[in-house]
Order: structure tokens, then sequence, then C-alpha cells
């Protein structure tokens, strides 16, 4: 987390309860990771979405940049993966 950036003062990224649930919404997607980071799988989320054309991720490393851009490579999510999702966290 970006310590002192804007986010870090919401309740959902400082603790509670909010923050618990996201955790734990976060952890049940960690089944779908096959082989993929959690970054990846969050990206390959955004690219799955019919009307996301680019997704543009922030990196830091050229680790990071070959991880985001793996996350690019197909396969797409599954209609059941993406049902799993849904459940997960509705959008």
């Amino acid at each position: 987390m970006n310590v002192g950036g804007a986010r870090t003062n919401l309740p959902e990224m400082t603790g509670g309860a909010v923050f618990e649930e996201n955790l734990e919404k976060v952890e049940s997607l960690r089944p779908l990771e096959d082989g993929r980071t959690l970054g990846q799988l969050a990206l390959r989320i955004v690219l799955n979405h019919p009307v996301v054309s680019v997704a543009i991720p922030g990196a830091k490393t050229p680790a990071q940049v070959e991880a985001n851009a793996a996350a690019s490579v197909r396969p797409l999510l599954s209609e059941e993966d993406l049902h799993f999702i849904q459940e997960v966290s509705p959008l």
C-alpha cells in the first residue's frame, strides 16, 4: 500500500470490518489464480470486461511490467470463473 497516499485514510484500506470483508473476498478468489498472481488475475478480470479495450496498470520494476503483460495473454476467464467472481463481488 502507498503509505501516505490519498487512499490510506479510507476505511476499506485501513482496517476494520470493511477491510476484513474485502480481504476475505480477495482470498476467496485465490482458487482462480491458476498460475497467475492475484494482480494478474485482477488485470485479467478488467480485460475480460466487454467494454474495456485496454488497461494501463502501473509498474515500478521490469518484473512488474512483465507480469502485467502476461496478464493480457489468453486464455480469457471462463464463464464459470466470471460467474464465481460476480458472486464474490458483484459489480
